[in-house]
């Protein structure tokens, strides 16, 4: 599996004389939990733990600091996900809802056929990591919850659908940095995705008054 390209960021700190040479930090490594991430109105992340390894930064101005390797997991709550999936409404599904359970997850709501009629139907699935970016639902492996009657092409069509909305829902690609998820993990009411990425930070410097 290949790593993310490292990403770019900068950051404005003031221009100084030069004193003497320039010393170099290395740090080993470190960690850092953030709680309650959030992505404007459209996402809330409850928790984000990141590691960092083999850390540089130059002190000279203009110098960079990079991350070798950064490794996290990021948790996203069953309420932040249904959040997201009722803020993109389509006109053929409605009442769509998530509900994480112990390694699967369920997920129910109404479709509009071409009648207009509503047909309610709800499934289980693995939930599965597509692209390294987001995650989505096998079409061919759902599980129709009993008493609720969905023929097999119109489960497809289902499946398609909401792994559509879901993509848009959690995509980690719109990221402002590289990430790649490597792993996920289903537990009840919360889904733990975890990935890699790559950093370079490049300072702007900027002439001090």
């Amino acid at each position: 599996m290949s790593k993310p390209s490292a990403t770019r960021f900068e950051i404005e700190r003031a221009a100084r004389p030069k004193s003497g040479p320039e010393m170099s930090i290395q740090v080993d490594s470190a960690a850092l939990t953030a709680r309650r991430i959030r992505f404007g109105d459209l996402f809330t992340l409850e928790e984000a733990r990141l590691q960092a390894e083999d850390i540089s930064l130059s002190a000279a101005p203009g110098g960079a600091i990079r991350i070798g390797s950064l490794t996290g997991t990021l948790v996203a709550t069953e309420s932040a996900v249904n959040h997201a999936l009722h803020g993109r409404a389509e006109d053929s599904l409605s009442d769509l809802r998530a509900a994480f359970l112990t390694g699967r997850m369920r997920i129910e709501g109404r479709y509009r056929g071409p009648l207009g009629l509503p047909i309610p139907f709800a499934f289980t699935s693995v939930p599965e990591i597509e692209g390294g970016a987001r995650i989505r639902l096998d079409p061919r492996k759902l599980s129709v919850v009993a008493g609720v009657p969905v023929p097999g092409a119109l489960l497809e069509f289902l499946g398609e659908r909401i792994n559509a909305r879901l993509a848009r829902a959690l995509d980690v690609s719109r990221l402002p940095f590289a990430v790649r998820l490597t792993d996920l993990k289903v537990e009840t009411g919360r889904i733990l995705l975890s990935g890699t990425a790559t950093l370079e930070v490049s300072p702007r410097t900027s002439d001090s008054a």
